[in-house]
């Protein structure tokens, strides 16, 4: 039980230790006691030497996450050496969607990798907890120049490339992790799914019409078709001298052919025999003539 006290003792001891890594944000304070805006400029700073949790790093990799979670990170400074004492004064470019999402956020010092990659070692120096507060994003772009200076006889001055880091309008960069595949933190803006998709229901309902459309007049055509071929099928009409004629069969069994104007006309009808009978139609005693 002792020695279990001890340890965890000695692992609180290292961790308050590690703390005091950074000069800014203050190792001094309380987490969340200190806070920055987004837009402004963070002047971070770090001691000389190695005071962190784990194996000693010659070099490292300056982070920022969330402080509850490592799910949310981003790169501010890369291949940080401990020689001397160092500053960097960073624009925070975090953006207003991250930051209402959760706005208690940490600064790491990784071990160095190249490319940077974020990993869940414990080897690591954190800062104390602090705070963002939305503000202006314009004044925060997604790739800022950081001024880097060091203690050293010499200072350099470099540009620090920084992860593009947004929610909504732009995706979120996530860091990636040696245990898991990179993790991306964002969403899509909203708006353009639903014009899409407002006009593909629109296209989709104008092809349904015309589609139905073009069924009806097909089918319209059809029937209209089939009833024209229906009545000269059953009328038997045939043209005949610019009048249409029907043939019927004659009360003796010969056939016949009368013309249709409205009204009866006289018929020519056959007994059979060679012979061709010429009714009068307007009165029954008209006179019958014949040829042979």
């Amino acid at each position: 039980m002792l020695v279990l006290r001890s340890l965890f003792s000695l692992c609180l001891l290292s961790i308050a230790s590690a703390q005091y890594q950074f000069l800014v944000p203050s190792g001094s304070v309380s987490d969340f006691t200190e806070s920055w805006t987004v837009g402004k400029v963070m002047e971070i700073s770090w001691q000389k030497g190695w005071h962190g949790v784990g194996d000693e790093l010659s070099s490292a990799d300056l982070w920022i996450t969330w402080f509850r979670s490592d799910s949310y990170s981003q790169l501010l400074l890369e291949d940080v050496t401990f020689d001397s004492a160092g500053s960097l004064n960073w624009r925070v470019n975090v953006s207003n969607a991250v930051v209402k999402t959760d706005d208690a956020f940490v600064l790491r010092l990784k071990p160095h990798s190249d490319p940077p990659l974020y990993t869940s070692t414990e080897n690591e120096s954190p800062s104390r907890g602090f705070r963002l507060v939305t503000g202006d994003e314009t004044d925060a772009p997604s790739s800022s120049s950081s001024s880097f200076s060091s203690s050293s006889a010499t200072s350099t001055s470099f540009s620090t490339l920084v992860s593009t880091s947004s929610v909504g309008a732009s995706t979120t960069s996530a860091t990636q992790s040696s245990a898991s595949p990179t993790s991306t933190l964002g969403t899509t803006d909203g708006s353009g799914k639903s014009k899409s998709l407002t006009g593909a229901i629109v296209g989709g309902v104008v092809g349904g019409l015309i589609f139905v459309a073009m069924l009806a007049a097909i089918m319209f055509l059809l029937l209209r078709l089939a009833k024209r071929n229906k009545q000269e099928q059953e009328g038997g009409a045939k043209e005949l001298d610019g009048a249409t004629y029907y043939a019927h069969k004659g009360e003796m069994g010969g056939m016949g052919v009368v013309e249709i104007h409205g009204r009866e006309k006289p018929a020519e009808l056959s007994d059979g025999s060679g012979t061709v009978h010429e009714l009068g139609s307007q009165t029954q005693d008209a006179s019958v003539r014949s040829w042979k």
